[in-house]
């Protein structure tokens, strides 16, 4: 779209959807966020072997944020401004050390913001691991420029 305006109306009728690239889920990765995090919870430290899961999971809130990032790295986004909010986040299946994750997203909605050069994307975003299980999945509220360049 080099160089071209696209309008609020033109946006609203091409839905974005698409995938981000793979991210490996690494014992490092984890454990930098349950550091930060503070996480003292047994699970997140050797209690995942006691359960029988497959690896040391990844707390949800860091899954989150991975989600955020992948989207962000896209590219596909350029145009957002922030994102301000989730609706119905299930976490389905955890993520867990060597698991290779990607985001997949769908548009599925947009309404005019109080700023009029503003508008609010809801986006439907699906985390999915390398067996292709839906490891979580949310409604991202993104608010947009209006006018992409």
């Amino acid at each position: 779209m080099g160089g071209e305006e696209v309008t609020s109306m033109e946006m609203m009728k091409k839905p974005r959807s698409g995938f981000s690239s793979q991210i490996e889920i690494t014992d490092a990765m984890v454990t930098e966020i349950v550091e930060f995090g503070g996480y003292p919870h047994p699970l997140f430290q050797s209690g995942w072997k006691e359960l029988g899961m497959r690896n040391r999971p990844m707390p949800g809130q860091g899954v989150m944020a991975l989600m955020a990032g992948a989207l962000e790295r896209s590219g596909e986004w350029d145009h957002a401004v922030a994102l301000i909010g989730y609706e119905n986040v299930r976490f389905k299946a955890p993520v867990v050390v060597g698991d290779a994750v990607r985001l997949e997203w769908k548009e599925v909605g947009q309404q005019p913001w109080k700023n009029p050069e503003r508008m609010l994307i809801k986006c439907e975003w699906n985390l999915r691991n390398q067996l292709d299980e839906v490891c979580v999945e949310s409604i991202a509220l993104m608010l947009v420029r209006s006018i992409a360049i």
